[in-house]
């Protein structure tokens, strides 16, 4: 195995050896079968206990010197290969080193030569090194080495030479043998030890540059410890692969960990951050220099400096390159301030830390994906411990002055630095929102605004989420939030976030009313526990009055009402106030009654008196209690009976209008519909007057809705309409239109038109409700009378004259001034030419400009399919007209020539009709392009091959004629 060795060798420690050659060494005996020359014989076939037996009697009863030692040799040989150490079958190790001793000086006395002096040499030095005599071992093992150079117990001969002159303290002898092992071995954790001795030799000879480099030669056989910056136990750090198979030491523990205590000793005095880049220079370079600081960190914790720990890990780190493992250690900063308790130290290092490794650093700016991922984490405490401790120290602040501003500015740049370094994560917006809370302080209201939406609309559940939404609501306001509210005029964002909140978060305390103020009553001695147990047990006083009972019951159910914070607890509060309530009640019974009581009159009637007045007193209580029990009630079921109670049970109770409210909105936001719509309508109808009247109203019109009651919803909404309408124009007119909708589709025509009416004349405005107001008295009239023709001019006109040119408008325009042209078509088409021919063909002229003028008015509107109509219908009319030119009346009493002069005639007069109703045509299908065709350009092309049939009478795609017309 090895040879044992620790930094200080006692001077009578066994020697051990091994050769590598498979068993260990444990006694002098095991040196033997691998050194000298003696023919190993197969061990018989007996037990090995006998075989010891044999060779213990052989070395007690031998005659010789050589054959005793050889007998003690197989002896310990055996014992070791073989693990058998009992009494009687070993030798005693003072009798081996006295035998050895006694050996030595038998040969020597002899005068004869022996073939193992060397061994013999080696052996007497370490029976005189257990008893003691350590100058008489090193004087032996001076003669081995002297004497046989050669000898392959040289080498642990030179080493037990070094650590006999160490223990010494004789450091140039110790020195001079150190270096003679190490040019001699090649045994790995021989010269690692050798090494580590040797820096420590130099150490004490004030040679500090050699100690370094012996140092430099232990770490070298730990490579690891190059990369071991943040390794928390050095003993793991491997020696380096070692297929050396000849004598070596055993692996020693602690060698690698006192080497860098005496390195933090060499680098203990004057400007450390120096120290350490001129020490590492001298152990190999640069790249060392982190060995060096470990272990001056490990040194100064090891004698609990950790002030000192700290500081030299964040100097170094201030000239450093910046790597993942500095990162750590300045974590370990972090934490030897706050061991050494130097708190506000550590809040700084902190803050170093995330200022040279955080998100916002060149650090982190150049590092890649492995190395952000890997210190994610801890840098995510980091600063969530900054953000935290600066958002205290900002709440805590009494008054806002510059300080404050400064922490609420460092609360929000290191939450938002938290937010990104976990990013689309609830902890992520969370912190998005305690950044706003703190830009907020600082001022900086914009970006607060923006931080609240963000956090509140995230599309991820958080703790914050509403809060959130109502401080982005408040803040576009120009106010901080919990600001007054004034009768400002809104701004569109504001609306916006406000539409936002009330949807998103309808539950939201500040969405619905305010919380109650619950803390009513404390006991004047203020010792809340102690009073309750005695009020508990008030009736215990049998001699109290009747006042006193009332007035303890009163107290103590304000005690349970106080001290309640769950259900159970307002509950209980609720019960003793009834008990209240029934003394009080019984008291004034009693006291009403004549009797024999001693009680005077006077008496009675201030009792009495009394409990009158706790009743109002308790009817409070009982109503707080149940609005309390109302609000945490687990279910909607029991906190709509507990809000039903209080209006039933008191309802000329302040708090009668919300709980009837609250129930009603509870209900709704629970999507009991029926019921909240019930409720709610209980509720307008008591308390008319009502702040929450409006939230009431728009409720139970939801209710309604989704219970698919619209008419009496469209009732609602117009009675939302009416008083919203100097107040919220465009809830107003929306509720106006939604009630006409309503009262359309059950079938009540009238008061539809009477609401698209009110509509027409309250939100002027408003001109596409307007538009489908208008459009509705259209479709509702009779078709083809003169009240659908009034409606239709209506529509038109109203288009025209607010010059709308949306396409709903411009469409729904031109499709009635269609409606409009048709009935002119219509009377013009009515008319025939008779005679007198120009007395009738001028009238026919006349209906003919009404048509063009009603037409072109169509077109105006600009809508493809109405203009192609128009045209077609146009180019109808004129070849209408045409034709019935031609075919008009005759004169009378005209000969046969006379009648073809008069038909050439008419004819002339019918061509320029027909070329203009050709050039319609044409100019109807000239905007075709190239899309496909439409009914109307179709039916224009059809009119085209009749009338001009060498240029047009040809197939094309489309309805071969043209459709029927208004």
């Amino acid at each position: 195995m090895s040879l044992v060795v620790v930094p200080h060798v006692a001077a009578n420690e066994s020697f051990t050896v091994n050769f590598g050659e498979g068993v260990e060494a444990k006694k002098i005996g095991d040196l033997r079968p691998k050194v000298l020359a003696l023919t190993k014989k197969p061990v018989p076939d007996v037990s090995i206990e006998y075989v010891m037996k044999r060779y213990r009697a052989l070395f007690e009863n031998a005659s010789t010197p050589e054959v005793r030692i050889e007998a003690l040799d197989r002896l310990n040989s055996l014992s070791a290969s073989f693990g058998i150490n009992e009494a009687k079958l070993t030798v005693d190790p003072y009798v081996q080193a006295e035998v050895i001793l006694d050996t030595y000086q038998s040969i020597v006395d002899s005068g004869e030569t022996y073939q193992r002096m060397d061994e013999l040499l080696y052996q007497t030095a370490k029976a005189t090194a257990f008893t003691g005599d350590v100058l008489e071992s090193i004087k032996r093992l001076e003669l081995l080495v002297g004497l046989y150079p050669k000898s392959p117990l040289v080498e642990e001969a030179l080493f037990r030479l070094a650590e006999n002159y160490f223990d010494l303290a004789e450091f140039s002898r110790a020195k001079e043998f150190y270096v003679k092992l190490l040019k001699s071995t090649k045994a790995p954790r021989l010269r690692a030890f050798s090494e580590y001795k040797l820096a420590w030799t130099h150490y004490r000879l004030e040679r500090e540059g050699d100690a370094l480099l012996s140092l430099s030669g232990l770490f070298d056989q730990y490579p690891g410890v190059y990369n071991s910056l943040f390794t928390t136990d050095l003993e793991i750090i491997p020696f380096k692969p070692n297929a050396y198979r000849g004598f070596d030491l055993p692996a020693e523990p602690g060698l690698l960990s006192d080497g860098m205590r005496l390195l933090a000793l060499l680098n203990q005095n004057g400007d450390r951050i120096a120290n350490i880049k001129s020490t590492a220079e001298k152990l190999g370079g640069a790249n060392r220099e982190p060995i060096v600081l470990r272990a001056l960190v490990d040194q100064f914790g090891t004698k609990q400096r950790f002030f000192d720990a700290a500081r030299l890990i964040e100097a170094y780190a201030e000239g450093a390159t910046l790597d993942k493992a500095l990162f750590n250690y300045s974590l370990r900063a972090v934490q030897l301030y706050a061991q050494g308790g130097h708190t506000i130290e550590s809040w700084k290092a902190k803050a170093n830390l995330v200022d040279r490794f955080g998100i916002r650093s060149e650090f982190w700016a150049r590092s890649d994906a492995q190395t952000k991922n890997a210190i994610r984490d801890d840098l995510i405490v980091v600063v969530g411990e900054l953000a935290h401790l600066n958002f205290v120290r900002m709440q805590e602040s009494e008054v806002k002055d510059q300080r404050t501003v400064q922490q609420a500015k460092k609360a929000a740049s290191y939450y938002l630095q938290l937010a990104a370094l976990k990013p689309n994560t609830v902890e992520s917006y969370e912190a998005m929102y305690l950044a706003a809370q703190a830009l907020e302080t600082s001022g900086q209201t914009a970006k607060a605004g923006e931080l609240y939406a963000t956090a509140a609309y995230s599309g991820l559940a958080h703790q914050y989420q509403a809060k959130s939404a109502y401080a982005a609501f408040y803040l576009a306001s120009g106010r901080g939030v919990g600001g007054s509210d004034t009768a400002e005029e809104w701004s569109e964002t504001r609306f916006e976030l406000a539409q936002k909140y009330l949807s998103a978060f309808p539950g939201h305390d500040a969405a619905a009313t305010t919380a109650l103020a619950t803390a009513s009553a404390y006991v004047s001695s203020g010792n809340e526990e102690s009073a309750t147990r005695l009020f508990e047990s008030y009736d215990a006083f049998t001699n109290a009055e009747p006042n006193q009972r009332l007035a303890a019951a009163i107290s103590l159910a304000g005690l349970y009402y106080n001290g309640a914070e769950e259900y159970a607890g307002f509950y209980r509060a609720e019960q003793q106030y009834l008990a209240a309530d029934q003394l009080a009640r019984s008291i004034i019974k009693a006291q009403e009654i004549e009797g024999d009581s001693d009680v005077s009159k006077s008496q009675r009637i201030a009792v009495t008196e009394s409990a009158r007045r706790s009743i109002d007193d308790i009817s409070n209580g009982i109503a707080n209690s149940r609005f309390k029990l109302a609000e945490l009630a687990e279910t909607p079921e029991q906190s709509i009976e507990h809000y039903a109670s209080i209006f039933d049970a008191f309802s000329q109770h302040p708090l009668a209008p919300d709980a009837a409210f609250n129930g009603a909105s509870v209900a709704v936001q629970n999507k009991r519909w029926a019921q909240g719509a019930a409720m709610h309508q209980v509720f307008l109808e008591a308390f008319p007057s009502n702040k929450l009247t409006e939230i009431s109203r728009q409720q139970l019109i939801v209710s309604l809705e989704m219970l698919g009651r619209t008419q009496e919803a469209a009732d609602e909404l117009m009675v939302q309409a009416r008083l919203l309408v100097d107040k919220d124009r465009t809830l107003s007119a929306n509720s106006a239109y939604s009630a006409a909708g309503y009262y359309a589709a059950n079938d009540f025509p009238l008061l539809a038109r009477e609401s698209y009416e009110w509509l027409l004349r309250s939100h002027p405005e408003r001109p596409e409700l307007a538009v489908e107001a208008l459009s509705f008295m259209v479709d509702q009239a009779e078709p083809g009378s003169a009240e659908s023709r009034s409606a239709s001019e209506r529509l038109v006109s109203y288009v025209e004259e607010n010059k709308l040119d949306d396409e709903r408008s411009a469409s729904l325009a031109a499709v009635n001034a269609l409606r409009i042209a048709s009935v002119e078509r219509d009377a013009f088409n009515a008319m025939s030419i008779s005679q007198p021919f120009k007395s009738s063909l001028k009238k026919k002229t006349a209906a003919l400009n009404r048509c063009t003028e009603a037409y072109k008015r169509v077109v105006k509107f600009g809508i493809a399919e109405y203009t192609n109509a128009a045209r077609f219908e146009m180019g109808d009319i004129y070849q209408g007209l045409a034709h019935a030119i031609m075919d008009s009346e005759r004169p009378s009493g005209l000969s046969a020539l006379e009648q073809e002069q008069y038909a050439i005639l008419l004819e002339e007069q019918a061509i320029p009709i027909e070329e203009e109703a050709i050039a319609l045509h044409e100019q109807n299908v000239k905007t075709r392009g190239n899309n496909r065709a439409d009914e109307w350009i179709s039916a224009s092309y059809a009119a085209l091959a009749r009338l001009n049939p060498s240029l047009y009478a040809r197939p094309i795609i489309g309805p071969s004629h043209a459709p029927v017309s208004y």
